[in-house]
């Protein structure tokens, strides 16, 4: 997860945000701690603001040196920034949608020039705050309807043309009103992705994460791996997910609240049940992609937790460097057969030893319980040999600690 601020260098950026206070050693367990979590919301929050005050300098300047039309539509814009800005409330500026829009605007400003792909980013503005903050309730934008937005209006009876005005409204609930040549249309919780806005079925778990089924290809990143699906309905889905965090919550307690770092997860059905498989990406913090095998929550759960680690050590790798290698790839680790750069290896040791702990936690419940002990088998050579390919690397400081707390995370799935 990149939240540099567009495309400034790492220290730079962290000196204008501030330091990130919680512990290096909290990221590299799935044990969450109230405590500890609120010092990554004030990160976050932080960080979030220090792009937002870059934008809105942005927008002020360009407010300022053009009376182009196409420009000048976006003063009302500023003052919606600001709103943005100002709000301290974590559950907006932690939340999927945001960072996802707020990272694609990064990408457009990256090489510190104005570009016409930021302002259609600009213009996403009030179509997504609505579904992330309920603060700016029954507000209303005059604006033009981004040329991304035609493809949701057209199949839903709202046409559109360049330059043409449209109403944009929400009740602060996740339903947002398009309006435009009298047609009024509703989207319940639209969805930022991909440099569009999209709708998606939504269904929260209870005390858990969102689960969407998605109606057309999430991320191009992912269809390799998740092109041969089969429907379902929603209820199974929800079952075999909300299953899936209980068994988490019942083996271990401390993790269930991992769910801040799952926000979302795209849940698909492949057609091989079989199969499990699934993946995360910066674009999307806090979201997972997963393959859920119906009936079949030990493996579900597992997956789950493994993207979710991959989401809390994306936030650490954002705030601190953990090891003085760039991007070469000159590291090896059991789970591709290919050089890996010194990202590859921490992310994969970190996720599957937080696996190997829940497997252990699972069998001090039911002792001999066959899958996890097949889990710890499988996973005790490939996380030992990731340990000591960590151990080769020059770690700062904070690497160092980190790779500590994940040897003694080690040595609990053990039992020793």
């Amino acid at each position: 997860m990149k939240l540099l601020l567009f495309g400034r260098h790492f220290d730079a950026f962290n000196e204008r945000v501030g330091p990130l206070q919680a512990t290096t050693e909290y990221f590299a367990s799935a044990s969450a701690d109230e405590a500890q979590e609120a010092l990554v919301d004030d990160w976050l929050v932080r960080a979030s603001r220090a792009n937002l005050h870059h934008i809105q300098d942005v927008l002020t300047g360009l407010s300022e040196r053009s009376r182009d039309p196409e420009r000048t539509e976006i003063l009302p814009l500023i003052n919606l920034v600001e709103v943005i800005r100002t709000s301290a409330s974590p559950s907006l500026h932690r939340s999927t949608d945001w960072l996802a829009w707020l990272m694609c605007a990064n990408a457009a400003l990256a090489n510190g020039r104005t570009t016409r792909q930021f302002l259609d980013r600009i213009n996403h503005l009030p179509a997504l705050v609505p579904t992330i903050t309920a603060t700016l309730d029954k507000a209303r934008f005059d604006i033009t309807l981004p040329t991304n937005l035609w493809p949701i209006g057209a199949p839903l009876g709202l046409t559109s043309r360049p330059g043409q005005k449209a109403l944009v409204a929400t009740n602060g609930r996740g339903l947002l009103t398009l309006a435009c040549d009298g047609v009024v249309i509703d989207l319940l919780h639209p969805h930022f992705v991909e440099g569009s806005v999209q709708t998606f079925v939504r269904h929260r778990v209870p005390g858990g994460p969102e689960v969407t089924r998605p109606c057309m290809p999430y991320h191009s990143r992912w269809n390799h791996k998740f092109n041969h699906l089969t429907w379902t309905p929603m209820a199974p889905l929800l079952g075999s997910v909300t299953g899936s965090f209980k068994l988490i919550e019942q083996a271990w307690r401390e993790a269930a609240a991992l769910r801040g770092y799952a926000q979302r997860i795209v849940a698909y059905v492949p057609v091989d049940r079989r199969r499990h498989s699934s993946a995360s990406a910066a674009e999307l913090p806090f979201a997972q992609v997963s393959n859920v095998v119906l009936g079949d929550e030990y493996e579900n759960a597992l997956s789950f937790l493994h993207e979710a680690m991959h989401s809390k050590l994306a936030v650490l790798m954002s705030a601190r460097r953990l090891h003085e290698h760039g991007r070469e790839r000159a590291f090896r680790h059991p789970w591709m057969d290919v050089a890996r750069p010194a990202e590859g290896v921490l992310l994969g040791a970190h996720a599957f030893v937080n696996i190997m702990v829940l497997a252990r936690r699972i069998l001090q419940n039911h002792p001999g319980w066959s899958p996890a002990e097949r889990t710890l088998d499988r996973r005790r050579p490939e996380v030992r040999q990731a340990l000591e390919e960590l151990r080769r690397m020059t770690l700062t400081a904070d690497g160092d600690a980190f790779v500590t707390r994940l040897e003694e995370l080690f040595q609990e799935a053990e039992g020793l």
